[in-house]
């Protein structure tokens, strides 16, 4: 199971890439920096498995994808619905789970937290699904609030929407909708203040391939976004640059300019303050480091940094300050007695050209996600292959 789940994951993202998308986005393209098609990594790295680290490991209903965290609650997606979890113990427990509309879809969602802890939004169908915070906690049946929609062409349950990101103010919502090629642009705090009888649907900021992925800068003014593919052909991928106030009022123009990010980007995260990019490069078996001052001014020589993970890397977060990344590597290892794991980096040897993996943490089958709760020292990472989330102890890592 473990070896095929790499394979698999590889030519459905391709696939994703290309369904159902219009070619609108490619007049949305100001300033366009993609190099020629370069092959793909043939192997991973060989990282070394960290002995001594404290893990656990707690069940789940349903195969897990993306999760985020409170302080004393987490929330993990799965097809068709949300588990609530307990932070209570080193490892958290299942508490209830929530039921997604069906008109949602079935897919694979990404989630979000507002700024102020009130609402939750799960990607879903051609937008996001918006939960209530405090009722999920407490139990509610109403938890549900309703849906965030947008134009597509087709069935709407079918645009792919697989990753949100919210504004630093929580006015405003993006979701990276996969199969519709673009990101949906949503009025957020207009939605709530009409208890979302209407969406507050703002446009579509159209990108050719993809995405897969969408974060917002702390202040609000740029996102980033992956594609899986770009203009140069298979094997090369994208990491565009996007005006966000553009994206809010004319989206056809909001795309400043996209760089290659190696192939088959699929996670995009910001380091504390913003200054730095990282992409994990499914296809490459790498993460990926962008100065964001570069990406302004000189697109081309935006990647400053380069690292050989394990196989396949999904997910990547920056822990204590941005000093460290972990990436959830999601393939069978290059050290056959690790398997999939969790690959920790030191950002400081990478940005200087160093060799960075400093170990893997041995994971679960084909890990996707990770969180650290506020306040704790632990990691969670979702297990999607072997429907876990794994506990790391932060203090036992290099």
């Amino acid at each position: 199971m473990r070896a095929l789940a790499v394979p698999a994951l590889i030519g459905a993202t391709t696939l994703l890439a290309g369904c159902g998308g219009s070619h609108a986005g490619a007049t949305a393209t100001r300033t366009a920096t993609t190099a020629a098609a370069v092959p793909c990594a043939s192997r991973a790295a060989a990282v070394p498995a960290l002995a001594h680290v404290r893990t656990a490991m707690a069940p789940l209903p349903a195969a897990p994808y993306a999760i985020v965290s409170r302080r004393r609650y987490s929330f993990v997606s799965a097809p068709g619905q949300v588990d609530v979890l307990r932070n209570g113990g080193f490892a958290p427990r299942v508490a209830r789970r929530i039921g997604l509309p069906a008109a949602a879809g079935n897919g694979q969602p990404g989630l979000a937290l507002t700024h102020d802890g009130r609402y939750l939004l799960v990607a879903a169908g051609s937008g996001a699904v918006v939960i209530d915070v405090h009722r999920a906690e407490n139990g509610s049946r109403r938890a549900v609030l309703g849906r965030l929609t947008s134009a597509t062409q087709g069935n709407p349950a079918l645009a792919g929407s697989v990753a949100v990101a919210i504004s630093p103010d929580d006015r405003y919502a993006y979701v990276a909708r996969s199969r519709a090629s673009g990101i949906a642009v949503f009025d957020l705090a207009a939605a709530l203040a009409d208890r979302l009888r209407r969406s507050g649907y703002l446009g579509r900021m159209p990108l050719l391939y993809g995405p897969s992925d969408v974060a917002v800068d702390p202040g609000g003014r740029w996102l980033y976004a992956t594609s899986l593919a770009s203009a140069t052909g298979a094997g090369s991928g994208a990491l565009s640059l996007i005006d966000a106030t553009r994206a809010r009022t004319d989206p056809s123009t909001a795309l400043v300019h996209s760089v290659a990010a190696g192939c088959e980007p699929v996670r995009v995260a910001l380091s504390a303050g913003g200054r730095l990019v990282w992409v994990t490069a499914l296809a490459d078996h790498a993460v990926l480091g962008f100065s964001r001052s570069l990406l302004f001014h000189h697109p081309r020589r935006a990647r400053i940094a380069h690292v050989l993970v394990g196989s396949a890397p999904v997910g990547v977060l920056p822990v204590d300050s941005g000093r460290r990344l972990l990436v959830a590597d999601s393939g069978p290892s290059a050290v056959a007695a690790t398997g999939p794991g969790v690959t920790v980096v030191d950002v400081s040897a990478a940005l200087a050209g160093r060799p960075a993996a400093l170990g893997s943490v041995r994971a679960g089958v084909y890990p996707r996600d990770l969180a650290v709760p506020p306040g704790r020292r632990t990691v969670y990472v979702t297990n999607y292959g072997s429907n876990q989330v794994e506990a790391v102890n932060l203090n036992d890592l290099p």
